[in-house]
């Protein structure tokens, strides 16, 4: 796996001998000492690296700002676990504060390979066809469940999936500061009057993307899906859709997660044309519907979190990814 340069926070360096009294009380045969050490940045919550002597433990941990529940992606990861989808197996949620300072759970380490940029250095060009294949092949899978079998219907109940999504990211962009970019604006008021027709709701990752995956170090084959803070019961075609921005987002405003003017086929990396085909074709669709509408929206969804978290890219690749969300819109009709 990745692992972040940052240390961790000095902080809560004191409390990791508090962290090892309470896996060698709660884990069966967890035996210390114990170092833990940064490994990955979700949307908000941290991942670390448990290591002892005899094994490999990853620790998700609430963060100060994080507005996902941390419970909620402890539940989702358990709910798919039982059923045998590709992700770490959790072992124990906690939300004693007296232990770390903030709620945690903690989960199997998975050892494989995470591509921040979806080219995929390194990889052949058989490799990568095979790693896009079991994406839409695993994206698919996560949309067939049934929210009641799963035991995560509770996790929305609202109708109106879309609309809901966007009244709320519109109420985001409002309230926050930040240059006037007319295409935003335009999209929030041509947004509601066109979305599609609501679909049953399915648990959607809502960031699914390489670098949320976990490959294994020898074989395309994923081993985990990483990074559920942000799911939810939601629209699954959005959520396929999503995944499919890399092709269609300029270089210069996605900080090396484009393929953009990449030749695609000598990489062995699919179209998005056929990318999105190969899902389609797995969820049971003759087709992506209202696919220009559905791009829109995501580009929407993007520069309203991007006013959310300034810091994450500069004020002019959010106008740019505004004029491109607008354009899909236009196409749209």
């Amino acid at each position: 796996m990745t692992v972040a340069a940052r240390e961790i926070p000095q902080a809560n360096q004191f409390r990791v001998q508090r962290l090892e009294v309470f896996l060698t009380h709660t884990i069966a045969g967890f035996r210390g000492p114990v170092t833990v050490r940064p490994i990955h940045d979700g949307l908000e919550n941290m991942s670390y690296l448990i290591a002892t002597p005899g094994d490999r433990l990853v620790l998700r941990a609430k963060t100060p700002d994080a507005t996902h529940p941390l419970e909620r992606e402890f539940r989702v990861v358990a709910a798919l676990s039982a059923r045998g989808f590709p992700v770490p197996r959790p072992l124990i949620y906690s939300d004693d504060e007296s232990v770390l300072g903030y709620a945690f759970y903690v989960m199997t380490f998975v050892d494989g390979r995470i591509f921040p940029r979806p080219s995929l250095p390194g990889v052949t060009p058989a490799d990568r066809t095979a790693i896009y294949d079991a994406m839409t092949d695993t994206l698919a899978r996560l949309h067939s469940y049934d929210p009641h079998t799963l035991g995560l219907a509770s996790l929305n109940k609202s109708s109106g999936y879309l609309a809901g999504q966007v009244q709320h990211w519109s109420e985001v962009y409002r309230t926050l500061s930040g240059d006037e970019l007319p295409e935003m604006n335009r999209l929030m008021a041509w947004l509601p009057d066109h979305l599609p027709p609501d679909r049953p709701l399915r648990l959607v990752h809502n960031d699914f993307a390489t670098e949320k995956l976990i490959i294994a170090p020898q074989e395309p084959k994923i081993l985990a899906v990483v990074d559920w803070e942000a799911a939810t019961l939601g629209d699954p075609v959005a959520d396929a859709v999503n995944s499919a921005i890399p092709w269609i987002t300029p270089h210069a405003t996605a900080s090396g997660t484009s393929l953009m003017g990449l030749k695609l086929s000598e990489l062995g990396i699919p179209s998005m044309d056929r990318y999105l085909s190969a899902y389609a074709a797995r969820a049971g669709l003759a087709e992506i519907p209202h696919l220009n509408t559905y791009i829109a929206y995501c580009f929407f969804r993007r520069v309203a979190m991007l006013r959310r978290n300034p810091g994450a890219a500069e004020p002019r690749h959010a106008a740019a990814l505004a004029k491109i969300g607008w354009a899909f819109a236009q196409r749209a009709g």
